[in-house]
């Protein structure tokens, strides 16, 4: 059995989508939209798919990872307000239909072995 083990940078990027998408759903019901913590599942189910097919991503141009950039980190500090900010600032980009993100995302099912894994 092949276990990919990310680099520093790449762990930093889970670690962030994770404390974005915990935060997320510890908020009350009304206070958020659900399709933001969705979509940042989404992004790491891609991030997920290039880092054990990175030849397959790339040969269909759908990377993601190389078009997150820098992601902000929760600190101890901060308020859920602040918080909430960030996870709005992150997602508004990312979703962005002109964003790479966005477009590979939506385009993902297009690669056959994803389609596969994806049950589609």
């Amino acid at each position: 059995m092949f276990v990919y083990y990310p680099n520093s940078d790449e762990e930093k990027l889970f670690i962030e989508f994770v404390d974005y998408i915990l935060f997320l759903k510890a908020q009350p019901f009304n206070s958020t939209d659900p399709s933001i913590a969705i979509y940042f599942e989404r992004v790491i189910d891609g991030m997920v798919y290039e880092l054990y097919f990175p030849d397959l991503l790339q040969k269909h141009n759908r990377e993601i990872i190389e078009h997150l950039g820098a992601l902000p980190a929760f600190t101890d500090a901060m308020s859920d307000e602040k918080k909430m900010g960030i996870c709005k600032t992150v997602f508004s980009r990312l979703y962005d239909k002109a964003h790479p993100v966005s477009i590979n995302l939506l385009h993902m099912d297009t690669i056959p072995e994803i389609k596969i894994i994806e049950g589609k």
